[in-house]
């Protein structure tokens, strides 16, 4: 599933995900009695990418690959 935040408010995605009832898995807060799938010990949230201006106004954007173990959960 694809997110884009529309602001930077704390626990944003994780705030919206329990209200329709699809709360992040391994979500301590927001669903602590929600199962964390074998081999998963952290929130399941990964940032794809980020994008900004330096301070040049030059865009940046960073990606970044998604983790093994976030691999073996979603194949």
């Amino acid at each position: 599933m694809e997110i884009k935040p529309k602001t930077g408010r704390t626990h944003q995605i994780r705030v919206h995900m329990k209200f329709i009832n699809h709360p992040v898995a391994c979500d301590s807060l927001y669903n602590p009695k929600g199962a964390c799938p074998a081999g998963l010990n952290r929130l399941a949230l990964h940032a794809k990418s980020i994008e900004f201006k330096n301070l040049d106004g030059k865009t940046i954007k960073v990606e970044a690959a998604l983790p093994k173990e976030f691999k073996k959960i979603v194949s």
